[in-house]
């Protein structure tokens, strides 16, 4: 057997799968590796693959992590600052202002410490967001 890790994709319709039946522990452990920004990416191009269009594929990855929130909410709000910059990106500005609500008023404390370590390797925009969203977890809590 390999030791070698699963293919983005695959992991992505793992994570998927496991996010729509109230589980985590695969993303649990690309949060843990430090690997959600690629999970992230993968998720989001899997679901393109199915719905065509990088927008909806975009929404339906929110959508996935809003049902999420409740039974995973430290895993859910690492995906969520990833799924970020795809957003912004996309022009889904909605979508942004969802990820910041939710950031800033539900997101775990332990978040904030997290945000604050990918605010030191973060460059522009997304530097000043994880410092933003750290600062007004630590505020609220």
């Amino acid at each position: 057997m390999s030791d070698s890790p699963l293919p983005i994709l695959k992991q992505a319709e793992i994570v998927r799968q496991e996010l729509l039946v109230g589980e985590s522990r695969s993303a649990t452990i690309a949060v843990e590796a430090a690997s959600e920004d690629e999970l992230t990416v993968g998720l989001v191009e899997l679901l393109e693959e199915e719905l065509e269009h990088r927008h909806e594929a975009i929404r339906a990855v929110m959508s996935l992590l809003e049902r999420s929130m409740e039974h995973a909410p430290a895993v859910t709000g690492h995906l969520m600052a990833s799924l970020y910059p795809l957003a912004s990106e996309s022009y889904l500005h909605e979508t942004c202002d969802a990820i910041d609500i939710w950031l800033q008023s539900q997101a775990p404390r332990d978040l904030a410490s997290a945000f604050r370590r990918k605010a030191s390797k973060a460059t522009g925009y997304m530097r000043g967001k994880y410092l933003e969203w750290a600062g007004t977890i630590e505020e609220r809590c």
